[in-house]
């Protein structure tokens, strides 16, 4: 009988990647119900336009998932660009609160954007070790080759 396979994967980094497919998937919602109300927010004058939150729904969401599928994969410049997407995701909802609800957000979600943002360049960076396969040849000991 053979032994169970063990992740390699640090506990953290596991967090920060269900943390981004959480945000893909909620993205993915987002422009589902959007579709499915298309029509009926169509024939009301609403701002922004429906198709371009559908459009930006989407986008975040196909965003999303190709960062978390490159942390997925181990490729090292997902350590920038997941804290990076999430700092500009975080801009465009708050902003987009604030420029078109009647009152502005609280400080909790800006705190809460800032603080997943924070937390997930915190971690990436400092598992450095998580993105460098020793399958690859230039990572490879040159005495023992």
């Amino acid at each position: 009988m053979s032994a169970l396979p063990v992740s390699t994967r640090p506990l953290a980094v596991r967090l920060v990647l269900w943390g981004v497919l959480l945000l893909a998937l909620w993205n993915l919602g987002q422009a589902a119900t959007l579709w499915l109300q298309l029509d009926w927010l169509a024939d009301l004058s609403l701002t922004p336009d429906p198709y371009l939150r559908l459009a930006l729904a989407i986008t975040w969401a196909a965003l999303f998932f190709v960062s978390a599928a490159s942390l997925y994969r181990r490729i090292s410049c997902s350590r920038a660009l997941i804290p990076l997407l999430i700092t500009i995701y975080g801009v465009y909802e708050l902003g987009m609160k604030m420029s078109f609800a009647p009152t502005s957000p609280a400080l909790l979600p800006a705190l809460a954007y800032a603080a997943f943002a924070g937390g997930a360049g915190w971690v990436l960076w400092r598992a450095a070790g998580y993105f460098s396969t020793p399958g690859r040849k230039e990572d490879a000991n040159p005495s023992t080759l």
